[in-house]
């Protein structure tokens, strides 16, 4: 959760510094795999099935699209409304549960899907009060961000069914990072952008790369220990680090529309994970 918080919150920084989507993934991926080896050499063992080779190639085609257009919203709003709406993707990730998998909606999980949905209402409303360069508007911004939303969203039942079908969760996330760099190098090359990193990305797309590495094998172990109508939500609690150090390290202006949002946010990942309810 954490983990997850502090890579959105850099993410942003670093394009407000400048940063291109497409050099700084490269740069990203780098360091997303060695940090993969380097816990594949601690613990000494390494899954290869077509299971693992498949979910790999699945999710870094997934989680891929859904950073860089993550990304690219970045350039219009403040990380204290895009990382939230971006963090719902856990509603689609347990609906998708609860439908395939055998997972239990009770009343309180209905409870957070409809504070989750006020949240979404209230950070688009947010959107047209900020302030920003950029020519986008809210409902472009709202669409591109609710697609990255999605894409995520997809992908972590996608780690829910593939440890469901017994994949390592360290071999899972090694495969991943292996196809997503390539589709970095490839898209970052067509798009004129492989050696143009320049300070922003440099600065920044190291510690995301470590960052996501660690938070990925995390929370697929914890897929594979419990319910992901309960873990998944409660890693998407990140988004609350990245508002609170958007606010406070970025001087984003908290309004009565993001306040709302925010709130219902953090009410639905506590109904999601039964803390209340």
């Amino acid at each position: 959760m954490i983990g997850i918080g502090a890579s959105d919150f850099l993410y942003k920084r670093a394009r407000s510094r400048g940063a291109t989507p497409y050099s700084f993934l490269v740069i990203q991926a780098i360091l997303f795999n060695m940090t993969n080896i380097t816990m594949i050499i601690i613990a000494g063992t390494f899954e290869t099935s077509s299971y693992t080779i498949l979910f790999g190639i699945i999710e870094a085609s997934l989680l891929y699209s859904a950073f860089a257009i993550f990304m690219l919203s970045l350039s219009s709003g403040d990380v204290s409304v895009n990382a939230p709406i971006f963090r719902l993707n856990f509603i689609i990730a347990s609906v998708l549960a609860v439908a395939t998998l055998g997972e239990i909606l009770t009343p309180g999980k209905g409870v957070a899907i409809a504070l989750s949905v006020i949240a979404v209402f209230a950070f688009s409303r947010a959107t047209r009060s900020q302030q920003t360069a950029s020519t986008w508007t809210p409902r472009r911004f709202l669409l591109v961000v609710m697609l990255a939303t999605s894409l995520y969203g997809v992908s972590g039942y996608i780690y829910k069914l593939a440890v469901t079908l017994g994949v390592d969760p360290l071999s899972l996330i090694s495969f991943q990072g292996f196809f997503f760099i390539t589709y970095a190098v490839v898209t970052a090359k067509i798009k004129g952008e492989l050696f143009k990193s320049g300070k922003a990305e440099v600065h920044h797309a190291p510690i995301c790369g470590v960052l996501l590495s660690v938070s990925f094998v995390l929370l697929v172990k914890s897929l594979a220990l419990g319910p992901s109508i309960i873990s998944y939500p409660i890693s998407q609690l990140s988004f609350v680090f990245t508002g609170i150090l958007g606010i406070i390290l970025l001087r984003e202006k908290l309004d009565l529309a993001k306040s709302i949002g925010l709130v219902a946010s953090i009410l639905a990942v506590l109904f999601f994970a039964g803390i209340i309810f």
